[in-house]
C-alpha cells in the first residue's frame, strides 16, 4: 500500500513540474506581448479615429448597395 502511494506521490508530483513549465511559458509569453503592445501603443488608432473610420466604411458600404439596387432594377 505504501508503494503504491508513494508511486502516486511521484506521478503527481512529476505532472506538477510539467504544469509549472507550461505555466511559466505562458506567463511569459503574455508578458512579451504586453511589452510589445505597451511599445506600441503609439501605433495604434485612437478611439476617435476608428470612429471616423467605421462612419466612411459605413458610408461607403450604401453607396455601394445603392449602387446595387440601380443595376437590379435595370436588369428586370
Amino acid at each position: 500500500m505504501q508503494q503504491i502511494l508513494f508511486l502516486l506521490i511521484l506521478a503527481f508530483f512529476r505532472h506538477m513540474i510539467y504544469l509549472a513549465f507550461v505555466l511559466s511559458l505562458t506567463f511569459t509569453c503574455y508578458c512579451a506581448g504586453l511589452f510589445v503592445t505597451w511599445k506600441k501603443r503609439h501605433t495604434f488608432k485612437t478611439y476617435e479615429e476608428l470612429r471616423k473610420s467605421e462612419n466612411s466604411s459605413s458610408e461607403d458600404y450604401s453607396s455601394a448597395e445603392d449602387d446595387s439596387d440601380e443595376d437590379d432594377e435595370d436588369t428586370v
